[in-house]
């Protein structure tokens, strides 16, 4: 997650009703190997204060309102399966997790912790369990849990903040951001037992907002180089070597997330006030503008459709 999303954030109507708490972020998530399907993403739309969760195809047209409610809706991801997304919702009640058909009905809630923001939600590349980050104040943490809410488990365990995980394809590793003793933002992964945490980046400047290829080889991540404005894409090799730097520009450049088929990267680009969805291939090449909207767009996450 970007440090200036967060921010701006702390300045819409929710976060100033919930008096103080932390309000959730909006992740970047894997795309899980396959065809690729729609987009699903959130936008607070033209005349209205909430996010609410929309798909579009991947050229950005046939733009579809899935929720239409006064709370925000955000956060959204497809399942591997292709026929359900989890998303972050704050009804009266709290910040919690849900699941909602490609419709956007029959919704089903997942957390229900009302004093405990709950958000950044990433499915198993089975299907059968989401990752997600717990906002205790002074203590974020990562836990998984199952789709009917039972079995929650708790990854990490330490005072320091982890959150924006991503699970790999292979189901083998969970990817996060994370601080170091020093407070900076670099990248970790984690196994799904909670052992096994590796630091995969060492060095400034803060690394956020990892997503995994679909082949499970790379990671795509933001992070402000030195002298530049905002946050910019980068993609490493998955044991944090080989950093390649993918925009470059006066702009701010967050939430990535891989294509199925591996020959995109949808991100959100920030322009003042405007936040929109645009694509770049993994080489850099390519940038193409895809969503624009009068509200902001946000956290784009590819479905994955059977290869044929």
């Amino acid at each position: 997650m970007s440090r200036r999303l967060r921010t701006s954030l702390a300045a819409t109507l929710l976060a100033a009703a919930l008096a103080g708490a932390t309000f959730p972020a909006t992740p970047a998530t894997a795309s899980f190997p396959g065809a690729n399907g729609r987009l699903v993403f959130s936008s607070i739309p033209d005349g209205e204060l909430d996010r609410e969760i929309f798909t579009a195809l991947p050229n950005g047209s046939d733009i579809r309102r899935l929720t239409d409610n006064d709370y925000e809706d955000m956060d959204p991801a497809w399942s591997p399966s292709a026929d359900r997304i989890v998303f972050v919702a704050s009804p009266p009640a709290g910040i919690d997790i849900f699941t909602m058909n490609t419709n956007g009905g029959d919704v089903q809630q997942v957390t229900d912790t009302p004093s405990t923001p709950e958000d950044d939600p990433s499915w198993s590349p089975f299907g059968n369990r989401i990752v997600y980050t717990q906002r205790k104040t002074g203590d974020v943490d990562l836990f998984t849990i199952s789709l009917d809410g039972t079995g929650r488990f708790r990854l990490t365990k330490n005072r320091k903040n982890e959150e924006e995980p991503d699970w790999s394809p292979n189901g083998k590793r969970i990817v996060f951001e994370g601080t170091t003793n020093g407070g900076d933002y670099e990248i970790y992964w984690i196994r799904p037992e909670g052992t096994g945490l590796k630091q995969l980046t060492d060095s400034p400047p803060p690394k956020v907002d990892p997503a995994w290829s679909p082949n499970g080889k790379q990671i795509v991540f933001a992070s402000q180089p030195s002298g530049s404005p905002g946050e910019e894409l980068f993609r490493m090799r998955k044991d944090g070597t080989h950093i390649v730097q993918l925009t470059d520009d006066s702009l701010v450049d967050i939430q990535p997330s891989w294509s199925p088929d591996g020959k995109k990267i949808a991100f959100v680009r920030v322009d003042g006030i405007d936040r929109n969805i645009w694509t770049i291939r993994p080489d850099g090449t390519g940038m193409t503008e895809i969503i624009d909207n009068p509200g902001w767009d946000e956290a784009p996450n590819w479905q994955r459709l059977p290869q044929v």
